[in-house]
């Protein structure tokens, strides 16, 4: 397994290429649940690198925010341990955050190990 050099464009075995870039929370202010991540932190970490933000504040322990590109479309996502009341390295079940379900597909491309799931309101 490798990490996602963030800043890189990742092509799987189907020929679909996922650019990946960091952002700041505040980008991602006002985003809702758009899905969920089934894998270990180590898994999120083996590919994705330490998060950006490991305040611990009562919602969330750790977040990544990162903009993905796939298929033409640009979409802003954070990963997030939503209100979890275990350490996070014990978490299994992750949220996705952004602005668009469409995002949860190119999320797929980028963790291929982990059961990514879509979130409709």
């Amino acid at each position: 397994m490798s990490t996602i050099t963030i800043n890189s464009t990742i092509t799987t075995t189907m020929n679909i290429t996922t650019t990946v870039r960091p952002l700041s929370e505040h980008s991602l202010r006002m985003s809702y649940k758009i899905g969920s991540i089934g894998c270990s932190y180590q898994y999120l970490v083996d590919v994705l690198g330490l998060p950006q933000d490991m305040d611990g504040d009562s919602k969330s322990q750790v977040n990544w925010y990162l903009g993905l590109t796939f298929k033409g479309n640009t979409y802003k996502i954070s990963i997030y341990d939503w209100r979890q009341r275990k350490s996070f390295d014990k978490v299994k079940t992750w949220s996705i955050g952004g602005f668009n379900t469409d995002a949860v597909e190119a999320v797929k491309t980028i963790l291929p190990n982990a059961e990514v799931t879509p979130f409709y309101l």
